[in-house]
């Protein structure tokens, strides 16, 4: 029989056996007192006492009504420790019961005796790999403490660099006040209905400035279908102004199907002006929808900003591919393009009328747009109409000005 030999085993088998894997069943009394051993099975059911034999020998009998709790071992725990003292302190029989552990799912006293195997033989590969170790720059190192030393953070179970667990953490703090805030504004959303908290509501909405409340205020903005609360929301995303609450004013002004809500998003957004925010209604004038390019046009009249001026020059004219609806007698399909619109409407631009056979299902139209020449001319102070050559010789004419100036200077 394979045995352990010296002091050293000795105190290697004692380390690996921690308080969870003894080899024994605990009983804690009510009393608090405890008793360590192996319960016998009962002889008949309903008995009222329990048998524990103890590890010094001999047996002890104990009421089941003085039993607080009772901690027992699993097979594979008791059966590692009747196999465990018959392997011998070596390199093969370590590896073979750590082996053991591992198809028994015993991962702690595994662990115990991978780390044994080791000690035993540093270059051991499996037991290294096992343990997580790699053979680097001609030491071995865990996995864990090379992560480390490269700068990685372990976090929920995989390595991240700090920036990206700090990113992470942010998010999951964002998402958690995301639905605070989304709770208390549907509660006073209500109220806004309600004859007696009305003002109490409006108020508590009014008064809002955390950054954190922007998606619930975005979303609120989308989905309530009341004028009146559009107003109050974004009046409170202008008072917020970080950019994700000026993103959705603007996204406001150019989708809201409400002129007016469209108008006072304008007006909010007016006193905040900047290049940044022209940059998206810029965006806005590539549009495929003639519609959005007007509404972005009037953006760009409220940001009053000189940089807008080419994009908008090139958005003054545009053509758009049209599905075209049946009309008139069978076997023939036509459209028909309203004149210029204007007034403030943010509305399509004019375009000509067309009437084609019944094969044809999409046509080419041209669109002049009113509110992108009313930006130009605000912004410029001059009007060439809708002549996009001459608005680009003055556009070009006013930068080699300014480069001469600059010389000069």
């Amino acid at each position: 029989m394979k045995v352990y030999r010296g002091f050293a085993a000795l105190m290697f088998l004692a380390c690996a056996l921690t308080a969870s894997q003894l080899p024994a069943d605990i009983i804690v009394l009510k009393s608090q007192g405890q008793i360590q051993g192996e319960i016998v099975p009962a002889r008949e059911p309903g008995e009222t006492t329990m048998v524990v034999k103890l590890e010094s020998g001999g047996s002890v009998t104990v009421e089941k009504s003085q039993i607080k709790t009772l901690i027992s071992q699993n097979p594979a725990e008791k059966e590692y420790a009747k196999i465990a003292p018959g392997y011998a302190d070596t390199v093969a029989a370590q590896w073979e019961l750590a082996e053991w552990c591992r198809e028994h799912s015993l991962n702690a006293l595994r662990t115990a005796h991978l780390e044994r195997v080791v000690e035993l033989d540093t270059d051991h590969k499996e037991a290294r790999a096992a343990l997580g170790y790699s053979h680097t720059d001609g030491k071995w190192i865990r996995q864990d403490q090379l992560m480390k030393e490269r700068g990685f953070v372990l976090f929920k179970g995989k390595w991240m660099m700090p920036q990206e667990v700090e990113l992470l953490e942010k998010k999951s703090k964002d998402n958690v006040a995301d639905g605070e805030w989304k709770k208390k504004l549907k509660m006073w959303r209500g109220w806004l209905v309600s004859r007696d908290r009305a003002r109490q509501g409006h108020d508590n909405i009014a008064a809002i400035k955390d950054p954190a409340a922007v998606g619930a205020l975005s979303a609120a903005l989308e989905s309530d279908g009341s004028r009146e609360n559009h107003l109050l929301f974004i009046e409170t995303l202008a008072q917020i102004g970080t950019g994700d609450a000026l993103k959705a004013i603007i996204d406001c002004s150019l989708e809201d199907g409400d002129k007016e809500t469209r108008i006072s998003a304008l007006e909010a957004l007016a006193p905040q002006r900047s290049p940044e925010l022209a940059s998206y209604y810029i965006a806005a004038l590539h549009s495929k929808d003639n519609v959005r390019i007007n509404r972005a046009g009037l953006g760009l009249k409220y940001m009053n900003d000189p940089s807008s001026v080419m994009p908008l020059i090139e958005a003054l004219v545009t053509t758009h591919i049209v599905e075209l609806a049946p009309a008139g007698n069978p076997g023939q399909t036509s459209a028909t393009f309203g004149g210029p619109t204007g007034g403030g409407s943010g509305g399509g631009g004019g375009m000509g009328g067309l009437s084609v056979g019944a094969k044809s299902t999409k046509a080419r139209v041209t669109a002049h747009n009113e509110e992108v020449l009313s930006a130009l001319v605000t912004i410029t102070g001059v009007n060439y109409s809708f002549d996009v050559a001459n608005w680009k010789a003055w556009y070009a004419s006013q930068k080699r000005s300014a480069a001469v100036n600059a010389r000069r200077d």
